[in-house]
């Protein structure tokens, strides 16, 4: 018994070595995706609220781009990795207020 308990805490051990990508798990990448994402959208939220301006975006683009963050909102919601989730719902808040600049902003 002893043999295969050995057996089975040793293939859970390779297992979680296998969810992970350089030595971090998916929670700590999107913990990590918080900080980088939202560096990203503070820096491109200030321009765009500073101008009002978002004539330059492809507005097919941007939707598309809601729908997928959104997505991985969802996703991160339901695979319970808070990090996925706030990255990519700062996403989509970004694009949902590029669309707008986009139709009411300044032309």
């Amino acid at each position: 018994i002893k043999d295969i308990n050995s057996n089975i805490e040793m293939s859970k051990i390779i297992e979680e070595e296998k969810k992970t990508l350089f030595g971090l798990n998916a929670d700590e990448w999107g913990l990590i995706s918080v900080f980088t994402n939202g560096f990203s959208v503070i820096f491109q939220m200030n321009q765009l609220l500073r101008t009002q301006k978002a004539q330059s975006f492809d507005m097919n683009f941007i939707s598309l781009m809601t729908l997928l963050n959104f997505v991985y909102f969802i996703m991160g919601i339901l695979t319970l990795n808070k990090g996925l989730a706030i990255a990519t719902f700062s996403f989509v808040i970004y694009n949902l207020s590029v669309m707008y600049f986009h139709y009411y902003g300044k032309k």
